[in-house]
């Protein structure tokens, strides 16, 4: 059994901005696609820090573990707490879920908010979540097989969340969701993430990439700050225990 720890920051945005020159959402979509080149380029995860989570087969092969999971409810999960404490979804809201995975939190949100779209690059994972939709009879949720970078959306949403997904792996990802919020953004990523195994073989192989998750926290903060949005951080620490097989383990790291 290997252990993972991460103390996690969840970052709320607003369209609530400092500075008299923000004074229109379309302004502040041309500051985001203006963020400085060296703040992006400084947001850069190594492939041999993410392990592998940036590829769909890795998502494919865990898929009878997150088929599984319950469905996160808004009396105990410390994210979905976040965005009810902000009051950013009702029965008319429209909202993104980036990453979704097998769609826990796209159906927890379901709940709530008038339509929901889940995007994934796994199809295994997308078809657990529409395998689950249906089980459920779920019908305000959409899910979408493909790349959150490359997939071409023809709108924006009134909020939108990216809860510990690899799509947030750098600026370029972070900036794309930030376009396609109307009102709110919320994300869940590592303050600083340890694996017992997985920072063993970086150890090994790249010890000066060791904790280079670190530089997307004040990134997140600068990009946001840059674009005239004020941000919002809370933080709680998180332990997940997972028991892997020999094949499982050798995909996943």
């Amino acid at each position: 059994m290997d252990k993972e720890r991460s103390g996690t920051q969840k970052v709320k945005n607003e369209t609530k901005h400092k500075g008299a020159g923000m004074d229109s959402t379309s302004s502040i979509q041309q500051a985001l696609v203006a963020a400085p080149k060296h703040i992006l380029d400084a947001w850069k995860t190594p492939p041999s820090v993410m392990n592998g989570y940036h590829h769909a087969e890795t998502w494919d092969h865990a898929v009878d573990f997150w088929r599984t999971l319950p469905i996160p409810t808004w009396e105990d999960d410390e994210f979905l707490q976040l965005i009810a404490k902000h009051h950013a979804i009702d029965n008319t809201s429209s909202v993104l879920d980036i990453g979704c995975g097998s769609g826990i939190y796209s159906f927890a949100l379901a709940k709530r908010a008038k339509r929901v779209v889940g995007i994934d690059i796994s199809s295994k994972m997308i078809e657990a979540a529409n395998d689950r939709k249906e089980e459920l009879g779920i019908e305000n949720v959409q899910f979408i097989r493909d790349d959150f970078l490359a997939h071409a959306f023809t709108e924006r949403f009134d909020v939108v969340i990216a809860h510990m997904t690899p799509a947030m792996r750098d600026g370029d990802g972070f900036r794309k969701m930030l376009t396609l919020t109307k009102r709110f953004g919320f994300t869940a990523r590592p303050t600083r993430r340890s694996d017992s195994i997985a920072d063993g073989i970086t150890q090994l192989i790249s010890p000066d990439q060791a904790h280079q998750n670190d530089v997307s926290i004040p990134a997140q903060f600068l990009i946001l700050w840059n674009a005239g949005i004020t941000p919002l951080v809370s933080h709680y620490p998180a332990v997940w225990n997972r028991t892997r097989t020999l094949e499982e383990a050798l995909t996943y790291y």
